[in-house]
């Protein structure tokens, strides 16, 4: 499922303890995704 970005997602997850978002797609490519991850000690 492809949901876009909204500043409401973010503070969503950043309110859940997400910190970074992570993606392992290139800069090429048409979809891109992204995978919400805790990081301690930023």
């Amino acid at each position: 499922m492809n949901i876009p970005l909204t500043s409401d997602i973010l503070q969503d997850l950043k309110r859940k303890g997400y910190n970074i978002l992570k993606s392992e797609n290139s800069i090429e490519d048409t979809y891109q995704y992204f995978v919400p991850v805790r990081v301690n000690d930023l």
